[in-house]
């Protein structure tokens, strides 16, 4: 029984923890600096895929 409820428990953090970071990723892509840095990110693969 108790086994149960602490698998039951765990899982319920699991979620909220998936549920954060989906909650942070969209906040993120209202943030004005994330066009930016998904402008940027690519520019910046290329140049170290140059240099090795």
């Amino acid at each position: 029984m108790n086994l149960n409820r602490y698998l039951f428990i765990e899982f319920l953090n699991k979620q909220n923890i998936e549920i954060g970071l989906l909650g942070g990723l969209i906040s993120l892509l209202h943030h004005p600096y994330f066009y930016l840095i998904s402008f940027l990110l690519p520019l910046f693969q290329k140049l170290l895929l140059k240099r090795f």
